[in-house]
This record gives C-alpha cells, structure tokens and sequence, in this order.
C-alpha cells in the first residue's frame, strides 16, 4: 500500500493593514471618513477663477457624470479620507462640473451636461471622466489627474496645486 503525503506551502499573504497608507506619518491622509467631499456645483467657470484670485488660492476642477461608475469608485476610495478633504478644502476653491447633467442651465445656454462638456472640451482639449484640473486664478492649468485608486497619486497631484 503506497502513502501519499500532503505538502502545504505557506505562501505570505498580504494583510489589508499592508495596503493602506501610514497614517500615523507627517502628512497623512487620515482616516477614511463616512461621507466623500462634496464638491459644489460649477455655474460659471470665469466667477470661479475670480473666486480664486480673490482667496488667492487655485482652483480645482472635477469633471465628473451622475453615471459615472468610476467617478463614484474614487470618491469612495480617494475623497473620503479626512487628509485628502482637508487638503482640498484649505488650499482651493473646488468645485464640480457634471457632463451629464440634463437640467438647464442658469445661463440658458442648453443644458448643464452640455456646458460642462463644452467647457472641459474647449479649455482641456478632453472630454474625460473623471478628470480633476487644477488651475491658477489667471486660467493656467498647473496639473491634471485621471482615474487612479491610488491615494498617494491623488496627494502627489494636489501637493502640485498648494501655493
């Protein structure tokens, strides 16, 4: 009668705790909050810019879609982190541009949807969301960040925009 034996290999398993950033460091994220920044609602990009100047601070811009899957993924995995609101909060006027949006615009210019994307395309040369833009009050863009699940990423970017 032949034995057969068993071999086990223990292979290191990553524990979540090795995933997530430090957050005990100078600088950090902080902890995951129970609700994501929410951004208000762009109605005149000129009236932001001069917002910005005036708190002489940039201003951000996220171009996002109420059907936005991804969009909703990074604020769920970015813009819920006490650090990252805290960041954006203090150093920017912030503010959300939906390209989706069906309602009509103050300006009677069509519909929300449609300025936003007209304006992403015409001042980005892009019609991509999510997307953040960061711009001094002059119009400038300073810096530009995609999709990303990667916290460090978004902090990199931001820490691009801080005066």
């Amino acid at each position: 009668m032949k034995t057969t034996a068993l071999l086990f290999i223990l292979i290191p398993v990553l524990t979540i705790s090795s995933c997530v950033p430090n957050m005990e460091s100078e600088g950090s994220i902080g902890q995951k909050t129970k609700k994501a920044l929410e951004f208000p609602f762009l109605e005149d990009y000129g009236k932001a810019l001069q917002e910005a100047k005036k708190k002489g601070k940039n201003c951000l811009f996220y171009f996002t879609g109420w059907l936005s899957v991804d969009s909703r993924r990074l604020e769920d995995n970015i813009l819920i982190y006490g650090g990252i609101k805290k960041m954006i909060s203090k150093n920017f006027v912030y503010y959300s541009a939906y390209v989706d949006d069906k309602q009509p615009h103050p300006g009677g210019k069509g519909n929300i949807g449609e300025v936003n994307m007209q304006l992403q395309k015409d001042r980005f040369k892009e019609i991509v969301q999510p997307m953040f833009y960061i711009v001094n009050p002059q119009g400038k863009l300073i810096a530009k960040q995609g999709n990303t699940f990667s916290v460090e990423e978004f902090q990199s970017f931001l820490n691009k925009g801080i005066k």
